[in-house]
């Protein structure tokens, strides 16, 4: 006797279109898996490269920075070709969803520094880093599968990702920097100073006998030599006259006399300025500095001002 079961059976098995739906469902978790692993490996890459334009554009220049440019172009081509074939997307939608998670992916790299992830972390904090700013991209992703619980999850998740970004920012920062400072020594944060300096660039600070150090290059013929450095001392454990003059410069006191308000002149390119229960010391080499440069200097000395939490980080990097 012939049930209606196996006529249903019969009807399945030599049916074309059920057949081919039934291979398409069988994979389908496979594809989408693969999808998402396709989205992970396409938004590290390009975080590594808008990494790499906000922290090495002076190295890279106009041409290094076309070149990332060119490789987000293509990764952005090579992930709208496998949204369209692992989730059978019609190829403008498949492109129009590859643009819209390589553009979130680049985003909060390029955020602001009050808003961005600092990048100079380390350990658990680069991870959190990393994982908040690949966070929307990924949930971007996930929306696009069809399931509707998947979806309505992915926008949640993305809109509490958006809410947490601040306070997780405050907390990623702070670690970061306390762990920047005790590598340095501990120094008081009142001794991390920098001033304003266009045509020079800083290094990194040192810290030693109590004292904060941070070297200044040119982009001269010799952009590795050590054309300037700023010294911060404590007031209390220096007077202006006593701060010795860096080694490194050649540079010896001949004199210590007024040069202005709490300034004063150490040698011909050697400034004193004490502020904030502070000493800062900026000395410049040279064989020897005329008027109009010594005015510069004072202008320059006095443009120092503390560093806020992402100089910090890339001065103690």
């Amino acid at each position: 006797m012939t049930t209606a079961a196996d006529v249903t059976d019969r009807h399945r098995d030599t049916d074309p279109a059920s057949a081919n739906a039934s291979r398409r469902s069988g994979p389908a978790w496979l594809l989408r898996s693969l999808w998402l692993l396709c989205a992970l490996a396409a938004t590290l890459v390009t975080g590594l490269c808008a990494q790499a334009i906000t922290s090495w554009y002076g190295v890279l220049g106009p041409i290094g920075t076309a070149l990332i440019g060119s490789v987000l172009a293509c990764l952005t081509i090579g992930l709208g070709a496998a949204a369209s074939r692992l989730l059978a997307l019609p190829p403008g939608r498949a492109r129009q969803i590859a643009t819209a998670v390589i553009a979130t992916g680049t985003l909060p790299w390029l955020l602001p520094t009050t808003l961005r992830m600092p990048t100079a972390a380390t350990g658990l904090p680069l991870t959190a880093v990393w994982t908040a700013n690949a966070a929307i991209p990924l949930l971007l992703t996930t929306a696009v599968l069809p399931a509707r619980r998947t979806r309505q999850a992915a926008a949640i998740a993305a809109a509490a990702t958006l809410l947490a970004w601040l306070p997780l920012r405050h907390l990623v920062m702070t670690s970061a920097v306390n762990h920047a400072i005790h590598r340095l020594g501990n120094p008081s944060p009142t001794l991390l100073r920098q001033v304003d300096w266009p045509a020079m660039t800083p290094s990194t600070f040192h810290y030693t006998n109590g004292r904060i150090t941070l070297e200044y290059m040119s982009d001269g013929p010799t952009p590795d030599a050590t054309d300037a450095v700023l010294t911060i001392a404590p007031a209390a454990t220096s007077s202006p006259c006593d701060l010795p003059l860096p080694l490194s410069l050649g540079i010896q006191p001949t004199h210590c006399r007024p040069a202005g308000p709490s300034l004063w002149s150490r040698a011909d390119c050697a400034l004193v300025l004490q502020t904030d229960n502070v000493l800062i010391e900026l000395a410049e080499s040279g064989p020897a500095c005329p008027p109009e440069e010594q005015n510069s200097l004072q202008t320059v000395i006095r443009s120092q001002q503390p560093v806020n939490e992402s100089q910090l980080l890339d001065l103690t990097d």
